[in-house]
């Protein structure tokens, strides 16, 4: 018994770290697979840097909704709808017929991502009560995360060099499972504060200010910053600020707090 107890926090913590492990090498083993995905698709650059922009949009601009859901529903249940979210679509990513099929299906990992990666810190920190316990899990949590970051890309490339481009998606499957399986056995309680209040608007003004930004930045590139179509862009992008600004002095439930 006294073994198991002490097999089972490590282990928890690998499953733990697991979702940070898979959305890292989805950042960086991607951009190892998008000249692949270039030639198997024969689309342009400027079609395939969507692939990535798709994911980390998604990401980046979600995680503040996410890290709210977390707490108002729990965060067993929030990265067991990311991670079976994630997993899903990295199955979709691998069968994608097309580029613009491959894209929207990146965006959707990208959600499923901002969701497990709040939910499993969270997990960590509800796991191990004890404040020095949970200090040398967090600990070791990081250094498994730094080195993920550190060997994405040659991991990556060994994916993709003996798997093809799909193999950098198919792998997540096996590891979606094995976490999902794993914090439903091993994490009984579903700790959440039903009363959190999550105000729908300022997320959707964040996700449009910084989506309309990403597309200027990116397309712009390519097509010049003064074209009239995105300058169209960056005025929404100055509107959606000025909306998002104003909107969140007006609720009592800040988007941005401003004392923590």
């Amino acid at each position: 018994m006294k073994k198991t107890n002490t097999i089972t926090p490590v282990y928890l913590l690998f499953i733990l770290s697991l979702g940070y492990i898979m959305a890292v090498l989805d950042t960086t083993g991607v951009v190892l697979a998008v000249p692949h995905i270039e030639t198997d698709m024969r689309v342009s650059l400027g079609q395939s840097i969507w692939i990535i922009n798709a994911y980390t949009l998604a990401l980046g601009s979600l995680l503040l909704l996410s890290g709210n859901l977390t707490t108002k529903y729990g965060a067993k249940r929030i990265l067991l709808i990311g991670m079976t979210l994630f997993t899903l679509a990295s199955l979709g990513c691998s069968f994608s017929p097309n580029i613009e099929t491959l894209i929207i299906l990146r965006f959707i990992q990208g959600f499923g991502a901002s969701l497990f990666m709040p939910s499993s810190l969270a997990l960590l920190f509800v796991s191990y009560p004890d404040s020095a316990k949970r200090a040398r899990m967090l600990g070791i949590w990081t250094a498994i995360i730094s080195v993920a970051t550190g060997t994405g890309s040659f991991i990556g490339g060994i994916i993709i060099n003996y798997f093809g481009w799909r193999g950098i998606f198919l792998i997540n499957i096996p590891l979606g499972i094995l976490t999902v399986i794993s914090i439903l056995v091993l994490v009984k309680n579903n700790i959440a504060n039903a009363k959190t209040k999550i105000d729908i608007f300022s997320n959707l003004f964040l996700v449009a200010t910084i989506g309309s930004l990403v597309i200027y930045l990116v397309e712009g590139n390519q097509y010049g910053y003064s074209n009239s179509n995105l300058l169209l862009l960056l005025l929404l992008f100055i509107l959606f600020s000025i909306g998002l600004v104003i909107h969140d002095k007006k609720v009592k439930h800040l988007l941005f707090p401003t004392n923590c």
